[in-house]
C-alpha cells in the first residue's frame, strides 16, 4: 500500500506537470501530442491504483462486519 501511494504521488505529480506545459501555450504540436498521449496513460495507471484502494476499503469493511 505505502508503495502504491508512493507511486500514485509520483504519477500524480508528473501529470501534474503535463498540464502545467500544455496549459502554458509553449508547447509545439508535436510535443503537445506526446504529452497527451504520456497524460492518458498516467491517468490510467492512476485509475488502477485508485481502484485497487477501493477494493481493499470495501474488503476492510466487509471484515469489520
Amino acid at each position: 500500500m505505502v508503495k502504491d501511494k508512493l507511486n500514485y504521488q509520483a504519477l500524480q505529480q508528473e501529470l501534474d506537470e503535463i498540464v502545467f506545459n500544455l496549459q502554458s501555450g509553449d508547447v509545439d504540436l508535436g510535443e503537445t501530442v506526446k504529452l497527451y498521449k504520456r497524460s492518458q496513460e498516467l491517468i490510467k495507471e492512476l485509475e488502477k491504483i485508485l481502484k485497487k484502494a477501493e477494493i481493499n476499503i470495501k474488503e476492510l469493511k466487509q471484515e469489520k462486519i
